[in-house]
């Protein structure tokens, strides 16, 4: 799982263990307008609607950045899609909750509660937990968009484990009377990098924030909607 919560001192906290980025502060600027012009509670209808506007943006940076077909789309910072659960579930977490007030400035949260998410975004060494090793597919146990064909590698029938020409243990499976392939390669570890890349897109869109509110907010007062 990842998650981020967004707020207006501009900090930005990665659940379970993530990291932390600092952003411009924007909340200054907006207090002080605030006390000039418009009371907390009034600003706070124009920060929630620009924060969902922002998080959507963070989600949409998320679908076109890992958009690209398997395996090509893999690349240093970037996903190739494959069920697109991981990008459809950023876009599903999006919550405007708390209140901008004086004392109280959280109004957002934006990630994914896949139990992978973590790792693609901050990277980490992946190990088995319940067996020797790791069972990495290769092409012939996917379909054409990278998708395991059945859910896990002792689902598939007819296999065996032999050592490669370069030392690599690897599950093979028989097919038909002279046909062998190679499924899986068998893992210790594998170090996974950082290719997510959510705390990158929500830093970017930060950059523009303080001032979309302020905006809003000056035109909203202006025509007398707040």
């Amino acid at each position: 799982m990842v998650e981020f919560s967004i707020e207006l001192k501009t900090r930005i906290g990665g659940a379970a263990g993530g990291g932390q980025s600092t952003f411009k502060d924007a909340a200054i600027g907006l207090e002080r307008f605030s006390r000039g012009a418009i009371s907390f509670d009034r600003l706070d209808v124009v920060i929630r609607k620009t924060m969902l506007t922002y998080l959507r943006g963070a989600a949409d940076a998320m679908r076109e950045r890992h958009a690209g077909a398997w395996p090509g789309g893999t690349k240093p910072k970037n996903l190739s899609k494959r069920t697109g659960d991981l990008v459809q579930s950023i876009a599903k977490s999006i919550r405007i909750s708390g209140k901008f007030t004086a004392t109280s400035d959280r109004v957002g949260r934006i990630g994914s509660p896949l139990t992978y998410a973590h790792v693609q975004e901050f990277g980490g060494t992946i190990t088995p937990r319940n067996a020797q090793y790791l069972t990495v597919p290769l092409p012939a146990a996917m379909n054409s968009a990278g998708v395991m064909l059945l859910p896990k590698a002792r689902d598939y029938p007819n296999t065996f484990v032999a050592k490669s020409r370069r030392g690599n243990l690897i599950i093979f499976q028989k097919r038909g009377r002279n046909k062998i392939v190679p499924l899986f390669v068998l893992k210790r570890s594998v170090k996974i990098p950082p290719r997510l890349n959510l705390g990158a897109a929500l830093e970017f869109l930060a950059t523009r924030f303080g001032d979309d509110v302020i905006k809003t907010a000056l035109r909203d007062f202006q025509a007398g909607k707040i």
